[in-house]
């Protein structure tokens, strides 16, 4: 074979390559009358090499002054940021690929579907860079005016948790992810295909982050009354016992279901009753099929007098215990009048969670793992680009520029002027800020 599809690919970037470089002067030469009438004084051309998606690019760009601030207003249009080396699009494509893979992997697949070579400390920076638009997206809400949403309307919320335990680089117990769910249900798409509706997934490295986010989204998303009823699920786990939704429900005044969660529990009752005869295991479920808790007890009885050795004698007066007290969590959706569709999925949210961050023996920082779990779900939401590019990135930077010298300028599409345009847009928003969010 004769053809060699990466030269080939080579002479394609370099094609396309030349054809940026084109456009970047048609960018630069509308730039320069504009530049001037706004009372920028032309200082000189400048050269930078940037990392694109499609190649490595040395472009020329002009440089202005007014009032000892500099602006490239080619770098502007291009979203290339001061000292930037590589361009936002690669950088999200990074960010993306790093959902998926370790990070030393995303460089070998760069160089060998597009021919890049991203160093591994650039995926490192990524993720950082990642971390921190999680941090001024957390604080551009503090920024957002009050506004009117329409809140979802539903007879029903289901809301679910679970911690998911991961390796730490500086703790022997790891670090316990926070996990919780909320949807309004589920819809069949295709054959044996459901989707939650309105699904939303929150993930925080401190538990109290995590339920403080749940009681807000549920606050601010939601139309709760008396008349709403909470179905709630997990695995009876510290920080997901009945008792915290229960708090919940009071919070929101509204009715509450808890379920202990099917796959766990079954999973608690074979794992006990392995040692016994396999009539009283089937014994137990059909207890809690039927919700019989006198039958439930008369078998746990007689599993109990089969025991001699005092160690595991304790520890099944545990489990026996916990069964009790806790039965009436255990009673079937449908003897609750309610269909089973949509409880008891968290279990598969958690996949893409675990398969990226507990495989292959990883440890992790408290920060990284915050970051990375967030970027799953982001990923999984379809989301990532939006943290990107989003529309809250412009007004965010417009919140900051208020009572702060103009480092970074956005320019309004119509006015061509920095922020002129946006400051007519934002200005009821500029005053909120200014009563006291800062």
């Amino acid at each position: 074979m004769s053809f060699d599809e990466r030269e080939y690919v080579q002479e394609l970037q370099k094609g396309n390559i030349e054809r940026f470089l084109k456009k970047v002067k048609r960018i630069d030469d509308e730039w320069y009358p504009k530049m001037k009438l706004q009372g920028w004084k032309y200082k000189k051309t400048a050269e930078k090499t940037v990392t694109f998606s499609f190649g490595v690019a040395r472009y020329k760009r002009r440089a202005y002054v007014k009032n000892e601030v500099w602006r490239y207003p080619v770098d502007e249009e291009l979203g290339i940021v001061k000292h930037a080396r590589y361009s936002p699009e690669l950088l999200y494509q990074i960010a993306d690929y790093a959902t998926s893979m370790p990070l030393r992997q995303v460089s070998a697949k760069f160089e060998i579907s597009a021919q890049l070579y991203i160093g591994k400390s650039t995926v490192h920076a990524t993720t950082r860079k990642v971390s921190k638009l999680f941090e001024e997206r957390e604080d551009y809400r503090y920024y957002e005016e009050t506004e009117v949403i329409e809140k979802i309307k539903s007879e029903a919320i289901y809301v679910e948790g679970d911690g998911v335990m991961v390796k730490a680089k500086d703790a022997e117990r790891g670090i316990d992810l926070a996990h919780f769910l909320v949807h309004t249900g589920s819809k069949k798409i295709a054959n044996n295909r459901w989707k939650l509706l309105n699904k939303t997934e929150i993930i925080a490295t401190t538990y109290a982050k995590a339920k403080e986010q749940l009681e807000d989204l549920l606050t601010n998303h939601y139309e709760i009354n008396d008349k709403t009823l909470l179905i709630t699920n997990s695995d009876m786990g510290k920080g997901y016992t009945p008792y915290v939704f229960k708090e919940l429900a009071a919070t929101f005044k509204c009715r509450h279901e808890h379920f202990w969660d099917a796959k766990h529990l079954n999973m608690k009752i074979k794992d006990r009753m392995r040692l016994f005869p396999k009539e009283l295991e089937d014994r137990i479920f059909q207890a809690i099929q039927k919700h019989n808790r006198k039958e439930l007890k008369l078998v746990l009885d007689t599993a109990e007098s089969l025991i001699e050795n005092e160690t595991e004698l304790e520890v099944f007066l545990k489990f026996k215990k916990k069964m009790m007290i806790n039965f009436q969590y255990t009673k079937p959706a449908e003897l609750r009048g309610l269909a089973h569709k949509g409880i008891g999925v968290m279990e598969t949210q958690h996949r893409k969670v675990t398969y990226r961050m507990k495989k292959r023996g990883m440890y992790w920082s408290e920060k990284g793992a915050n970051t990375m779990s967030k970027m799953i779900l982001e990923v999984y939401n379809h989301s990532l680009r939006e943290l990107f590019f989003g529309d809250w990135r412009e007004e965010y930077a417009y919140y900051q520029s208020i009572d702060v010298p103009i480092i970074e300028f956005l320019r309004d599409s119509e006015s061509g002027h920095p922020y002129e345009g946006r400051q007519k847009k934002l200005s009821k928003k500029g005053n909120f800020y200014r009563k006291g969010l800062h």
